[in-house]
């Protein structure tokens, strides 16, 4: 990430966004970075998950092997401490059923009938 002056434009200076320790921490080797929020000057939230392919169209069970983490980075790119514990994903597989459009209950929404 590149920061400039307001003033004249100038590089002030860059910084990594790509944490430098995931290796020190338990589950992270193979996550990729989602997002990263700015806290501070010198302190980054960085949302970490592992892979998540494309989900088909026909997909419609939940698998829950995905995790996702939350650690606070600081601008020297070493992610300092997690903020909660992981949160586990879930991703669509299998194919749908027409009783899985359905919905019964006091109120409706879209959804094709069978």
């Amino acid at each position: 990430m590149n920061i400039y002056s307001t003033g004249d434009f100038d590089l002030v200076r860059t910084i990594n966004l790509n944490p430098t320790n995931k290796g020190s921490f338990e589950g992270l080797l193979e996550t990729h970075v989602n997002q990263i929020t700015v806290i501070d000057e010198e302190t980054y939230l960085v949302t970490m998950s592992t892979f998540i392919p494309r989900v088909p169209e026909d997909a419609s069970e939940l698998k829950d092997d995905k995790t996702i983490y939350y650690y606070l980075m600081g601008d020297d790119a070493r992610l300092q401490k997690s903020l909660k514990e992981p949160v586990p994903l879930f991703e669509l597989t299998g194919k749908s059923t027409p009783e899985m459009a359905r919905y019964t209950g006091p109120y409706s929404r879209a959804a094709p009938n069978p």
